[in-house]
């Protein structure tokens, strides 16, 4: 992901930080406009710009405004974990309009996007569930196939990436589980179209990895009830 974020702060850096940033006098106070300057752009932490993050957009700065802070706001938030939350962060970005933006522009946010995704593929899912991020992905963008298929790739290859394929377990278990209405219609097509894919894995792991093979059987019996539901 790093080189995806430096490649942000250089598209970026064309953006400066504005005299002040007009904000709601109820909501936003002075020490909130010192917290942003006190530091340099890459020296600022999560508590000087998480206020700003929440607020953006709405009582506090406008496109220019998170145009500037955005390589610093995606460098906190792409690693998880902190203050600074990946799904505000994409939901700002939606509203926004960053589909509109210049090209380079576009290409930097898709990048770091991508940097997560596939970060998020070799990671397990407890550390870090694919589903969650298939939501994020889906506030910022409307299109889900480049993520999909680079998911499919992995699978394809599941002997480099176990990783992806419990995440995908874990993911078809959770659309299962909860109403799959509610998820991206991409996500239910996709799934459900790698049933074929699951027979096939669970015969070439049934004689290496009896545990993944299990899982991967799992899998494919809950996407085949799925399947029935929504047909009937």
């Amino acid at each position: 992901m790093r080189e995806a974020v430096e490649r942000l702060y250089a598209v970026f850096a064309r953006h400066r930080l504005a005299a002040r940033i007009d904000g709601c006098p109820h909501c936003v106070t002075d020490e909130d406009q010192r917290l942003l300057r006190r530091s340099p752009l890459r020296e600022l932490g999560e508590d000087d710009l998480r206020r700003f993050v929440a607020k953006v957009l709405t009582t506090w700065g406008g496109v220019d405004d998170l145009r500037h802070f955005l390589p610093r706001i995606l460098d906190l938030a792409l690693p998880g974990g902190g203050h600074i939350d990946i799904d505000t962060v994409a939901a700002k970005l939606d509203l926004a309009r960053w589909w509109q933006w210049p090209a380079d522009e576009r290409a930097a946010v898709r990048a770091c996007f991508a940097a997560l995704w596939l970060h998020t593929l070799d990671r397990e899912p407890e550390e870090r569930p694919a589903v969650l991020i298939l939501d994020t992905l889906a506030t910022a963008f409307d299109d889900l196939s480049p993520f999909l298929e680079a998911w499919s790739d992995r699978l394809r290859r599941w002997a480099d990436h176990p990783r992806a394929l419990r995440q995908f377990a874990d993911t078809a278990g959770t659309v299962v589980a909860t109403s799959p209405t509610v998820r991206h219609p991409q996500v239910v097509i996709w799934l459900l179209d790698l049933i074929p894919l699951m027979e096939t894995l669970f015969k070439e792991l049934e004689d290496v990895d009896v545990g993944l093979a299990e899982s991967v059987l799992d899998t494919h019996d809950q996407l085949v009830l799925l399947r029935a539901a929504l047909r009937s």
